[in-house]
């Protein structure tokens, strides 16, 4: 019995034992599932989001080692490209500062443009005619020679480049145009003053016409300059091309070129009228007659008709005679017939 007892005994305890062994190896194999379930769970998560982190930007794909080697170059050429691109605006920059950008050229500047265009072509035909005997009228006086020619040339050269200066914007031309209209307004008031003193009736009205609208015009040009002063000097000039300042310019510069011309032509028909008249007497007076006969007969007449009948005579001579033609030429008063009278000589 007790060695019955024994092995049941032992049997219990060796069951026993085999239990508990097994029961620590099943918890153990439990924690080792648990473990890698969280650890499969945990790498799918991260599988998930890494999309997400790449399509928000937040992470920035590793470069294939093509591109690492490419990555200078693309520097290199992307620097470059700044550089080109900083320059060209620096340049752009540049010419705003000069104004450079397109503008509207006010419509009395346009017609100033053509005024001075006008004047340079009449400057040029005369002197062009008038290169053997050059001849200009300063002040009242009549100046011939060199001096002539100096003077006709610096003419043209500053009418020129108001022509330009007005076309292109330039500041210098502000300060040019004032100084050549403000010359020129001197110069018709000077005239003014002095050729009807010596000239005559007909011909003096039609010189005081023109002195009086020369110094009317040069006065409004110079206004117009004056307040047109922005056109010059800014670096941008965006305004309406008819300002209020532009209509008066061009209304009131336009009604005295009409008035004037209209009674320039009354004047010049009555003066082509009596200067034919006058020569025709002349001619028919002076016919057949010796250079002593000449000189009596024309110091016989007065104002317009005796210098005209001086200058029949010379015509009459022949042109070598230069001592006839030269006592002829010098009894004349008036500036111009004399000018007219020394050309026969030619």
């Amino acid at each position: 019995m007790a060695a019955r007892q024994q092995r049941s005994q032992t049997k219990h305890a060796r069951d026993a034992k085999i239990k508990k062994t097994t029961s620590r190896t099943s918890s153990t194999s439990k924690k080792t599932a648990t473990a890698t379930k969280k650890q499969t769970t945990k790498h799918a998560k991260g599988n998930t989001k890494q999309p997400m982190v790449q399509k928000q930007g937040k992470q920035k794909p590793t470069p294939s080692p093509k591109s690492t080697k490419a990555n200078p170059a693309k520097k290199t050429r992307f620097a470059k490209t700044k550089h080109n691109a900083h320059n060209t605006q620096r340049r752009n920059t540049h010419h705003r500062n000069t104004h450079h950008l397109p503008y509207y050229i006010p419509t009395g500047i346009k017609l100033l443009t053509g005024y001075t265009l006008f004047l340079g072509a009449l400057y040029l035909i005369a002197f062009l005619s008038g290169l053997t005997t050059p001849a200009t009228i300063i002040l009242g006086t009549l100046i011939q020679g060199t001096p002539a020619l100096i003077i006709n040339i610096v003419i043209i050269s500053t009418l020129a480049l108001l022509i330009y200066g007005f076309l292109k914007r330039k500041k210098w031309c502000f300060d040019l145009a004032l100084a050549w209209f403000s010359l020129s307004l001197f110069n018709a008031l000077i005239s003014l003053l002095i050729f009807p003193t010596f000239t005559y009736p007909t011909f003096g009205k039609l010189l005081t016409l023109a002195f009086t609208t020369s110094i009317a015009v040069n006065t409004l040009i110079i206004w117009y300059i004056i307040h047109e002063k922005k056109y010059f000097y800014a670096k941008t000039f965006r305004e309406s091309p008819w300002q209020h300042r532009d209509k008066i310019f061009v209304y009131t510069i336009i009604t005295f070129w009409i008035i004037a011309a209209l009674i320039s032509f009354t004047f010049l028909a009555h003066f082509i009228q009596d200067t034919k008249g006058n020569v025709d007497t002349a001619i028919t007076e002076l016919y057949d007659s010796t250079p002593t006969q000449k000189i009596i007969i024309c110091e016989n007449k007065k104002d317009t008709a005796r210098d005209l009948c001086f200058v029949v005579a010379a015509a009459q001579e022949d042109p070598k005679n230069y001592a006839t033609i030269t006592q002829y030429c010098s009894r004349i008063k008036s500036d111009l017939f004399a000018f007219t009278c020394r050309q026969t000589m030619r």
